[in-house]
């Protein structure tokens, strides 16, 4: 049977850490990783709504947590994008592309539906009309060069600007491609992957702490009022991402890689707790 471009890739890049929950699963009168998650999380909020506001000094584990986390993410996305758009063929490498660009296109398709579906979700307020000195800001002007162009990567690493990093790994990865010798670079990007992994790794064992710090000072600190205000639209979109992340995604992943509907959920279910309650899709990134 033929592979795809993406069963291809996905074979070819190694992702330590992907199925991190199976590495963490259940012993003998241990509970599991994802169990200890959500004890985190359920002890936060009893925290938070017994003790109200004196959680607020808790905040700074919590702060330190989603900065752990994300200590070793866009380094990993570097090295390995670099690591295994090097390695690929010419050839395989516009197949991927071609894919690539399909499962984008159909990711933001899934996405704009979403959207038009919550909008419509929420009814219309009519209120009156009040003058405010925000209405004469001006709004901020976008650097769509300094977000997509990296005239400085450094920079870019040092400012967290994703889509500059990943277009100067793709250049750096296609450059490696035609060199004769890329093996002798590749094999130690191989190594520092590895390394980055095993970073990561010590970090995700400290999650369970670092949920009952985001949600303790969550729980403590929000004003009930406020809570009443938006709970219809924390209502849609708790709906909205459990729909879209437990059944939509997998589903997809599952239709074009050779992972069953169940290793993909098995295998995000950690991620996606801990991406729900930080609030922060990058802190996860390298899970």
């Amino acid at each position: 049977m033929r592979s795809s471009p993406l069963s291809m890739l996905y074979g070819s890049v190694r992702i330590p850490g992907v199925f991190m929950s199976e590495s963490h699963s259940e012993t003998q009168g241990r509970p599991g990783f994802t169990t200890r998650i959500a004890i985190g999380v359920l002890a936060g909020v009893a925290c938070g709504l017994f003790f109200g506001e004196h959680t607020q000094w808790i905040k700074w584990v919590g702060d330190g947590f989603v900065g752990l986390l994300q200590m070793a993410v866009l380094p990993y996305v570097a090295v390995s994008l670099i690591a295994n758009v090097g390695r690929l063929s010419l050839r395989s490498s516009l197949r991927l592309l071609r894919t690539s660009l399909l499962v984008l296109c159909l990711l933001w398709g899934i996405g704009f539906v979403v959207l038009l579906i919550m909008a419509s979700a929420f009814p219309r307020w009519e209120t009156g009309s009040f003058f405010s000195s925000r209405f004469t800001d001006e709004p901020p002007v976008a650097e769509w060069l300094d977000l997509f162009i990296p005239s400085n990567p450094f920079r870019s690493l040092a400012d967290n600007s994703i889509p500059a990093v990943v277009v100067f790994c793709l250049g750096l990865g296609i450059a490696l491609m035609s060199l004769p010798n890329k093996r002798s670079l590749l094999e130690p990007l191989d190594v520092l992957a590895d390394a980055l992994a095993g970073l990561n790794k010590l970090v995700v064992r400290l999650t369970p702490i670092g949920m009952f710090a985001i949600v303790a000072h969550t729980a403590g600190t929000i004003d009930p009022v406020q809570f009443s205000l938006i709970q219809g639209y924390l209502l849609t979109y708790s709906v909205a991402a459990l729909i879209v992340s437990v059944v939509i995604l997998p589903a997809t992943v599952s239709a074009i890689t050779p992972l069953s509907y169940w290793q993909v959920l098995r295998a995000s279910r950690d991620p996606l707790v801990a991406a729900f309650v930080i609030g922060n899709t990058l802190s996860c990134c390298r899970w």
